[in-house]
């Protein structure tokens, strides 16, 4: 899991194993996540809101959730598709710039053995 603080009251996880973004803000008297995707069971929110009360990023009275109870209500937990778009990049457009460079240096390399084989350098 890596961390990015974004502002004094947002913060953003990623989950590559899941291929899931959080971005945790913070208001004066609610918790506000937002997941790139639905891949978090209701048991896994309730730990991941532990593990944020624990490392300080949202009140310690969260620690103490144990089930969908009242406190629950100020925890809002929304699905947003669009900023996964934005912010995990696109691995598509990432293979295709990673398999021109490679081309590329093979072409060089190729190049530089073809140089020393016909002794130009």
């Amino acid at each position: 899991m890596k961390t990015k603080v974004q502002s004094t009251r947002s913060f953003q996880f990623t989950f590559p194993d899941l291929k899931t973004l959080l971005v945790v803000e913070r208001a004066d008297d609610q918790v506000i996540i937002r997941a790139s995707r639905n891949t978090f069971s209701a048991r896994h929110k309730i730990h991941f809101l532990r593990f944020l009360a624990t490392e300080g990023f949202i009140p310690d009275r969260y620690q103490r959730i144990s089930s969908f109870d009242a406190e629950w209500a100020q925890v809002c937990w929304l699905v947003d598709f669009s900023c996964s778009r934005n912010r995990l990049g696109n691995p598509t457009r990432t293979r295709k710039i990673m398999f021109r460079v490679l081309g590329w240096a093979v072409l060089l390399w190729l190049g530089m053995i073809a140089a020393i084989s016909f002794r130009w350098i």
